[in-house]
């Protein structure tokens, strides 16, 4: 494969996984509405295919679909212990549900997934995400959480494992996973935002 066709094969990944993370988040969603209401019939898998599949063939990437959610779901204890500490302020279980399944699966990727999924990607996808399907105030939230995240765990880890953390925008004295580090933006949102809608 010579240059030209591999830049267009990244490019119809880089769609194809931004359309998983809606998917996963769709089904994160809908099962933290079923499980509050005792809907014992929920199958995760199921809600995931359904969701997949109304997209009329457009996910490509079915296995990243399922190793993202599976991984989201499987270790949602985990990633909230790492959530916590973050915005203390803001316990996990008062956040809007869309927004703490963004920042779980963003975590999970950035704790589980940095051979497959650049850190810089996952959260600038958190982030857009965010914007797109969260309140007013969730992206900003989003990216100030994931920037601590990074900043206090995952890129202490990436260096003690020897793992690469520079990138382009590091050699020009910028953030290496585009990530702001302005004092307090960690903070949760004064409120809730609104996601009922959404």
């Amino acid at each position: 494969m010579d240059k030209k066709e591999n830049n267009k094969a990244k490019k119809r990944v880089a769609p194809n996984r931004h359309l998983a993370r809606v998917i996963v988040l769709q089904t994160l969603y809908e099962y933290e509405v079923r499980d509050a209401i005792k809907d014992k019939s929920f199958d995760l898998d199921k809600v995931a295919e359904r969701n997949g599949n109304s997209y009329d063939g457009l996910l490509g990437d079915w296995q990243f679909m399922y190793d993202l959610l599976h991984g989201t779901f499987d270790n949602r204890d985990k990633i909230d212990a790492m959530l916590t500490p973050v915005a203390p302020e803001w316990p996990i279980d008062q956040l809007a549900p869309l927004d703490r399944n963004i920042l779980r699966m963003t975590v999970y990727q950035m704790a589980n997934m940095r051979k497959e999924v650049p850190v810089s990607v996952a959260i600038n996808e958190a982030v857009e995400l965010a914007h797109c399907f969260g309140g007013d105030n969730s992206s900003k939230f989003v990216n100030g959480v994931l920037g601590t995240i990074y900043r206090e765990t995952i890129e202490p880890e990436m260096i003690k494992n020897g793992e690469p953390i520079n990138d382009r925008s590091q050699k020009n004295g910028k953030d290496p996973n585009n990530v702001r580090r302005k004092e307090g933006e960690a903070k949760a949102p004064d409120k809730t935002p609104d996601t009922s809608t959404a």
